[in-house]
């Protein structure tokens, strides 16, 4: 009976150790991810027609126009916000704006940076967005509503 008492507890110790091993790993999988999720950087759109640059702006993150691409005989750099519902801000230049506004600084539990706002400077919208990266080189974007929205992906460039 004395070899089963000690092979019992020697099971419990090392099931003991192996939890706290197995803890350890995960909770050091989940800093890991979250410091590997930061989507601070230069992100070509899907359509390939603009840069945008995200940055620490405040207390979380914002996504500014880096380059746009010429459209219309109207080079990137000189293109204006002419869509925009209000009529004071359609003479202000579409490169350097905002249109990523509203992210935490840091992801949630699932790796996604939630309640964020995109505006689209082609049609004057402004629309919910939450951003997750996927890849050190891919972010996906889901925007609009989780039932009618639609998902796209931007590209690091370097």
């Amino acid at each position: 009976m004395e070899t089963i008492d000690r092979s019992g507890r020697r099971r419990r110790a090392l099931r003991a150790v192996a939890l706290a091993v197995a803890g350890w790993l995960a909770a050091a999988g989940v800093a890991g991810a979250a410091e590997n999720a930061d989507i601070s950087g230069r992100w070509m759109v899907e359509k390939e027609d603009a840069i945008i640059v995200i940055e620490p702006r405040g207390s979380g993150l914002a996504g500014r126009v880096d380059w746009a691409k010429d459209r219309d005989g109207i080079p990137g750099h000189e293109r204006l916000d002419t869509k925009n519902p209000s009529p004071e801000l359609r003479t202000r230049k579409v490169l350097g704006l905002d249109i990523l506004t509203g992210l935490p600084a840091a992801p949630d539990d699932e790796g996604w940076y939630r309640r964020g706002r995109i505006y689209n400077p082609k049609t004057g919208k402004s629309y919910p967005v939450r951003v997750k990266r996927e890849s050190s080189d891919r972010l996906r974007l889901r925007v609009g509503g989780s039932v009618v929205g639609q998902t796209t992906y931007w590209t690091r460039v370097d």
